[in-house]
This record gives structure tokens, C-alpha cells and sequence, in this order.
């Protein structure tokens, strides 16, 4: 059977919310650094990396998921930061404010019931964010150190989280693709 570099994920479809983050990338460009920006239909809060899994696993991965603990909810997209700081940028990434912690929580909730499948706990506390760019090369610090504080606080837009996803990441020079393999939606409260 195949192996397929496997995360969940809850994605961003707000288009609002998506045109703004576009903008963001364009500002980051404009810094002159040498980054990789995350396509738009690409924008998402991973939830759980899992790797390289054997296909035969997704059902069974999709299964341990199948009754998430919350109801849907709304998190609102505010700021811009980076991993590991904004003084030495590796990733750069929107932060959460309304929702930050039931994202969290869904994080620590997916991690404990894939471990029911052998994979690893997460060694980090979870720190909710959707990746908008990477850095290649660091040509530019002040301009990029400036861009940062003036989007510390930026209110970005609203994600609406209803549903988890088990995604495959297809590898390629020009950049990732990912494909839904399972859905699964948070249930409705009564």
C-alpha cells in the first residue's frame, strides 16, 4: 500500500478573509526578503501533523475523528507573528483572538485520539496560527522587523470553523497540493 504525507486541518474559505491575507503577502513581498508564500486555496490551521501514513490507515484515522467534542464556532484572524520570532523569521503566520482557545483545544483533541493509533503526542503546547509565507532567505530584516509592527494588531477577518479535515500534501517544486480525503463535520449544538 502507499504512503501519503497525511495532516488534519480546518480550512480557511472566507473569501473576505483571504483576499485580506493576499494583501498581507503582497506587503511581505514588498519587505525585498526571499520567502514562499502559501496559495490561497492552500490556507489553512493545521490541527495535527501526522507524516508519512500507509493508506490503508486514512479510514481509520477518519474513524478515531468521527465524533469531535465541539460545536461549530467562529475565530477571528488578528495579527501577524512569526516562528521562530519576528527577529528571526522561519514562518510567518496569522494569529487567532476570538476562537484561539477552541482551536486549541481541538489541537490537544485530535492529538490524544491519534495517539490511540500509535502517533506521537506533540511535543509543544498548541499555538493556533495559519501560515501565510515562509523565508528563504532573510534579506531584509528592518523592513520585515517594520511589517511586523504594523500588522502586530491587524484585524484580518473571520474563519468559520464547521468541519475538520484529513488531507493529503502532494509534494512539488512549485509548491504543495493538498486534497481532502475526509471531512467531518463539527456536530450541531441542539
Amino acid at each position: 500500500m502507499a504512503r501519503i504525507r497525511t495532516f488534519i486541518a480546518v480550512d480557511l474559505e472566507d473569501e473576505e478573509a483571504i483576499a485580506r491575507i493576499v494583501q498581507i503577502q503582497r506587503e511581505i513581498l514588498a519587505t525585498g526578503n526571499d520567502v514562499k508564500l502559501v496559495e490561497p486555496e492552500n490556507l489553512h490551521v493545521t490541527l495535527k501533523f501526522l507524516g508519512s501514513v500507509d493508506e490503508a490507515l486514512i479510514p481509520e484515522i477518519g474513524r478515531v475523528l468521527s465524533n469531535p467534542e465541539m460545536p461549530p464556532f467562529r475565530a477571528r484572524l488578528v495579527g501577524l507573528g512569526a516562528f521562530p520570532n519576528p527577529t528571526r523569521p522561519r514562518v510567518i503566520w496569522i494569529g487567532f483572538e476570538e476562537g484561539r482557545r477552541e482551536i486549541a483545544e481541538l489541537m490537544m483533541w485530535a492529538d490524544a485520539r491519534l495517539r490511540t493509533l500509535g502517533f506521537p503526542k506533540e511535543a509543544r503546547e498548541p499555538e493556533p496560527h495559519l501560515t501565510i509565507a515562509r523565508v528563504k532567505r532573510l534579506r531584509n530584516r528592518g523592513s520585515l522587523r517594520r511589517l511586523f509592527t504594523s500588522l502586530v494588531s491587524a484585524d484580518v477577518g473571520i474563519m468559520e470553523v464547521s468541519e475538520i479535515r484529513v488531507k493529503k500534501s502532494i509534494l512539488r517544486p512549485e509548491g504543495p497540493i493538498y486534497e481532502t480525503l475526509i471531512s467531518i463535520p463539527l456536530p450541531k449544538s441542539e
